[in-house]
């Protein structure tokens, strides 16, 4: 399934122009259970990362949170879905997120950078259920570290995960 077929499922009153199957692929049908993480203070990407993975979880894609949507059409919060992104030609890479205001339903993209406020929510998944928590375009060539593969962000070169080497 294309993202543009998902998006068909649900009548957001806004989409941004750049959520396109160019920049968003799609790895699931989005239907594995997902937490809805609340940190109540603001945060960085890396220390969200780094909280979520201490609870066994990684970032929602993109298809998990229209999934939520679709579920949840009251929802009320600001949801991240930081396992998807896309990198823009001055670097910035941006994560999609659910926003609702009034009646107004709306699917847009925010700057991984500028950190997060209090009131943002976080879509996660299992880790035993989890799919990679970025597309593998946007992360920078694994280090090895004796028999640790470290993961950075190929953006802002922040470390993402850590794993044993795949010695095969």
């Amino acid at each position: 399934m294309k993202l543009t077929e998902l998006l068909k499922q649900f009548k957001f009153d806004y989409i941004n122009s750049d959520i396109t199957n160019e920049k968003f692929t799609l790895e699931s049908d989005g239907l594995e259970p997902t937490e809805l993480v609340h940190f109540d203070k603001n945060m960085s990407t890396d220390e969200i990362l780094k909280d979520l993975d201490s609870r066994g979880l990684v970032p929602a894609r993109i298809e998990h949170l229209i999934q939520y949507a679709i579920q949840n059409s009251e929802y009320t919060e600001f949801i991240v879905a930081l396992g998807s992104s896309c990198v823009f030609s001055n670097g910035r890479r941006c994560s999609p997120y659910l926003y609702q205001y009034g009646r107004e339903r709306d699917l847009d993209l925010g700057w991984v950078g500028d950190g997060w406020g209090g009131g943002c929510r976080f879509l996660a998944l299992k880790q035993d259920k989890a799919l990679e928590p970025l597309e593998p375009q946007t992360l920078a060539e694994p280090r090895t570290l004796g028999s640790l593969e470290i993961l950075y962000c190929g953006h802002c070169g922040n470390k993402l995960t850590e794993r044993a080497k795949d010695t095969k």
